[in-house]
């Protein structure tokens, strides 16, 4: 009979420490996402802010511009022209500095080395990656023990001045084939976006 209550009791107990994992998971997952879901906000609220602050002052002067452009005189078109760039350009840089700056937080997060991990995990699912050679920034050298659990003993990782912002490169030699995943390019990406939608491509 005492042995049928300890057994009886080693039961629950191994339930209860079951529910706990299982709780413990759960938290750790809604947390990783709620705090992605933040950052995202976050970057979208800096951009919307900024673009409010600078548009009047914008439009205003792009108006002003406009109002001086003559027919007649190509000269001074051209030079509006470049007025007009050189504004917009300046506004595109204050957005982008921003989100620059989110990204170098995102980076200093712990986020960061999951957001690689998963890069990884999704790379060596797609491709072949029998001979390749994983490119890191120097900060991110030390990551390439877990990132290895990825990738075949034959991976070679080494440091890259090429990534600023961080991610990776990967080049398949085989396939001459270079697989650029760095932070810059996905940003730089955006900016093709962001001038056709924020109302300041230039027709020239």
């Amino acid at each position: 009979m005492e042995l049928l209550r300890v057994a009886h009791s080693e039961d629950k107990i191994d339930r209860f420490t079951a529910a706990i994992e299982e709780l413990t998971l759960n938290r750790e997952n809604r947390l990783q996402h709620d705090t992605e879901e933040q950052r995202q906000r976050m970057l979208k609220d800096a951009a919307e802010r900024i673009r409010r602050e600078h548009e009047d002052l914008f439009r205003e002067r792009v108006g002003d511009l406009d109002a001086k452009i003559s027919a007649t005189r190509i000269a001074e078109i051209n030079r509006l022209r470049n007025e007009v760039f050189l504004l917009r350009e300046e506004y595109a840089a204050t957005v982008f500095g921003e989100a620059t700056s989110q990204i170098a937080a995102f980076v200093a997060s712990d986020e960061y080395e999951t957001f690689l991990l998963r890069l990884a995990r999704t790379i060596s699912e797609t491709y072949d990656c029998s001979h390749i050679e994983v490119r890191l920034r120097e900060d991110d050298l030390p990551l390439q023990w877990k990132l290895a659990q990825y990738f075949p003993a034959t991976c070679l990782f080494v440091s890259s001045s090429e990534i600023s912002l961080g991610g990776l490169i990967v080049w398949f030699p085989e396939h001459n084939l270079l697989l650029d995943e760095r932070l810059e390019i996905r940003l730089e990406a955006e900016k093709g976006w962001f001038y056709e939608n924020s109302g300041l491509k230039i027709t020239w």
